[in-house]
């Protein structure tokens, strides 16, 4: 099952990372300067609906 971790970096900044089933990185998050920030950044994430647009920069108008 998927998991958030949140850890520090060597800057001192608080960043949240998304570890698949398998522990593997998903994502991490920019450095925040509070743990709150990276709590929100955690909710920001989870409140994302499947609904959510998803834009593909790899494809332009002219590769079809």
């Amino acid at each position: 099952m998927a998991y958030f971790k949140i850890w520090k970096d060597s800057n001192g900044h608080y960043r949240l990372t998304l570890k698949g089933g398998n522990h593997e990185t998903i994502f991490t998050t920019e450095g925040y300067t509070t743990k709150s920030g990276a709590l929100n950044a955690k909710q920001v994430v989870t409140s994302t609906s499947a609904l959510t647009q998803v834009v593909d920069s790899t494809v332009n108008s002219y590769s079809r």
